[in-house]
């Protein structure tokens, strides 16, 4: 039984790594107005994606492991281990997260901004354009 909670345990930690490799590449993507145009919005979705999904393996995992250690009353020196080792990696992917974070918030304000401009410069591109005549209109009363 505690062969499977330390599988368990291995495999819980393997999928932490590879959301660290995730927020690695997450620092690497810069969002600008150009970035559209090179695919870093869509890179960054599908990260999103991925990330989403790898932190589901991670929940039912958490369940699985959650119905093994009730059955046990001690856990394996292996065990502890791996869980330290989950703990700084925890630790170190939040510090990540949370800078992730604040620049997805920068360049977001960015976006909005720049996306605020081009509307204020097609609007007065607009003013100046010629308007079209709607021509005469006729009424017809039907009542009468």
């Amino acid at each position: 039984m505690s062969e499977a909670l330390v599988s368990l345990y291995q495999n819980k930690l393997r999928l932490f790594k590879n959301l660290e490799i995730l927020s690695r590449q997450f620092a690497a993507i810069s969002i600008t107005p150009q970035s559209e145009n090179d695919g870093g919005l869509s890179r960054l979705q599908a990260l999103l994606d991925e990330r989403a999904n790898l932190m589901d393996e991670i929940d039912a995992l958490d369940e699985q492991i959650a119905r093994h250690a009730d059955g046990e009353q001690s856990e394996p020196e292996e065990v502890q281990e791996i869980k330290k080792e989950l703990l700084a990696l925890v630790e170190q992917i939040q510090k990540m997260s949370a800078r992730l974070e604040k620049e997805l918030e920068r360049e977001t304000g960015m976006l909005r901004e720049a996306a605020h401009k081009e509307q204020a410069a097609q609007r007065s591109a607009r003013a100046y354009e010629p308007k079209v005549d709607p021509g005469e209109g006729v009424f017809f009363d039907k009542r009468r």
